[in-house]
């Protein structure tokens, strides 16, 4: 919040501090992941079971993906318009995601009219994002997807500070 104070102190547009802030969450996105996947690597070597793996160019296939779940997590917390509001949109975003997105239940054990209701939600996209880059099987329209997603979000956050400021 307080990079955002300084950037809009500064004169920085409200597209540029989007941006800003999509930035620096996707890096730490990225860095956790990384992290993730590090450790993941020494458990494999020390254990000899083999739990996960990735080449250099599968883990930066993920980066997509960060960019995507970042603009989501910054066009919550702008709809939202306060730090604390942020953070309890984002838990409840977080739940409704997982209940109907396919996080917890695959889409196929609910009725059909969720079903239609879980192709819209971007969590089915990331699972499946996710899902293809583990087994090597990401292509370039799961890689525009994210993309696609991240506009979208990244529009939404735009629309929703403009008619805040």
């Amino acid at each position: 919040r307080a990079v955002e104070i300084r950037l809009k102190g500064a004169g920085t547009g409200i597209a540029a501090t989007g941006i800003s802030k999509i930035i620096v969450i996707s890096t730490y996105l990225f860095a956790i992941t990384g992290i993730t996947v590090v450790a993941s690597a020494y458990i494999s070597s020390r254990t000899g079971y083999m739990y996960f793996a990735l080449s250099a160019a599968e883990f930066l296939l993920l980066i997509p993906f960060c960019i995507s779940f970042a603009a989501f997590i910054n066009m919550v917390f702008v709809m939202a318009g306060t730090e604390t509001g942020g953070c309890q949109s984002l838990l409840i975003a977080a739940v409704f995601l997982l209940i109907f997105g396919g996080g917890i239940l695959p889409a196929v054990y609910y009725p059909q009219f969720v079903q239609k209701i879980t192709f819209l939600l971007p969590l089915k996209y990331w699972i499946g994002y996710i899902e293809s880059t583990f087994f090597g099987k990401t292509d370039g329209q799961k890689i525009l997807i994210q993309f696609i997603m991240a506009a979208v979000f990244i529009f939404a956050a735009y629309a929703a500070d403009r008619r805040t400021a």
